[in-house]
């Protein structure tokens, strides 16, 4: 039975009921066949976007490009190189949806975000509103939602935190930004030397919803409110890090002039988060989260309304990243890898679904 957690306003005290009446076992869950697959370029960067409901966009990050690819592998565009001016990366991070069949590039090293057609045909770019990495939380319109670190006094040494922002496209300007303290809520987190929220996707009801540490999950109804909601994740099953990943994290850590044993040791003990990548909100309002939940050759995504598990969708092969758009669902995967992949890599794979007529949660 999931957990209602006693939550804590930035006004006073409060007890909030989770609204997690199901239980694992009142959740369906729905075993999908995909419609069609699409081959995809080597990459390390588990990101892809839906243009439109045919055309999905993935990066291939050794090569500094972008390949935007329909259901059956036909390719809409290949575009991008290594450089600082239009239409060239210094270091892609990450494609987002956006309107009249558009994505979206987020390149940190170059500190902007270009829109381009499928083709390559570049409509416009924005600057990002810090130098630190900056993430995007939803797909985006006339505006985008995202979060990233900066210093609010503009000196790094008095400290930084992390800011949610919406930025306007068509002026770069900010028009909404706040900084979400941990003590919003009373998780029971280590949130290490961060002293702010972090993580967090906007709802279609003007609220935002953060993952937590382990398997918890925070539902804020009000983006510039206070009261929030702290709800278990039902089918969450705790896990750590292999002692391989342990290691080269720690390899990263004696490269870097801030890495340290204390942040090695806390990032060993502490339990993987319950979501893969960014949570997305379908055209229902229901809220889709890709879990770490591996089983037997399929990934599984939970379904919530409001803040109520209502189902479960599988689907096939170990699931990294995923979108939404319409009817449409796409998963980009890694394969499984066989005695005839002579490189013992897995080979990356977008498998298309659709969602048209999938019933859960009403």
């Amino acid at each position: 039975m999931t957990r209602a957690h006693p939550t804590v306003s930035l006004a006073s005290i409060v007890v909030l009921c989770a609204a997690c009446e199901s239980t694992p076992e009142a959740a369906p869950v729905i075993r999908m066949d995909p419609v069609g697959t699409s081959g995809a370029p080597l990459t390390g960067i588990n990101s892809i976007a839906l243009a439109d409901e045919t055309t999905a966009c993935v990066i291939e990050s050794y090569e500094d490009r972008i390949h935007c690819l329909g259901r059956n592998g036909e390719e809409a565009g290949a575009f991008g190189r290594p450089g600082e001016g239009p239409g060239e990366f210094r270091s892609l991070a990450e494609v987002v949806g956006g309107p009249d069949g558009t994505i979206g590039a987020i390149d940190w090293g170059l500190v902007r975000m270009t829109i381009f057609q499928p083709t390559g045909t570049r409509v416009s770019e924005v600057s990002l509103p810090f130098l630190g990495p900056y993430r995007v939380g939803a797909s985006f319109r006339s505006t985008v939602f995202g979060y990233g670190m900066a210093s609010r006094s503009g000196d790094l040494s008095a400290g930084i935190t992390t800011l949610h922002t919406e930025l306007d496209l068509a002026s770069g300007t900010i028009v909404w930004e706040r900084a979400f303290p941990v003590d919003l809520v009373e998780t029971g987190c280590d949130w290490g030397p961060s002293s702010e929220l972090s993580r967090g996707v906007p709802t279609p009801t003007g609220g935002i919803v953060f993952p937590a540490c382990g398997g918890l999950m925070i539902f804020l109804e009000d983006r510039d409110g206070d009261d929030a909601t702290l709800v278990e994740a039902p089918l969450y099953v705790e896990e750590l890090r292999s002692e391989a990943e342990v290691e080269a994290y720690a390899a990263r850590q004696r490269m870097s002039m801030f890495g340290s044993e204390t942040s090695v040791d806390r990032y060993r003990r502490t339990p993987l988060r319950y979501n893969l990548g960014r949570p997305i909100f379908d055209d229902r309002d229901r809220l889709w989260i890709l879990t770490r939940r591996f089983q037997d050759g399929f990934s599984h995504l939970d379904i919530y309304a409001d803040t109520r598990l209502v189902g479960v969708v599988q689907v096939r092969d170990r699931a990294v990243a995923f979108d939404l758009r319409g009817s449409t669902l796409v998963v980009l995967v890694n394969r499984p890898v066989g005695p005839d992949d002579p490189d013992g890599f897995p080979d990356r794979a977008i498998d298309w679904y659709d969602i048209g007529d999938l019933e859960i949660g009403g």
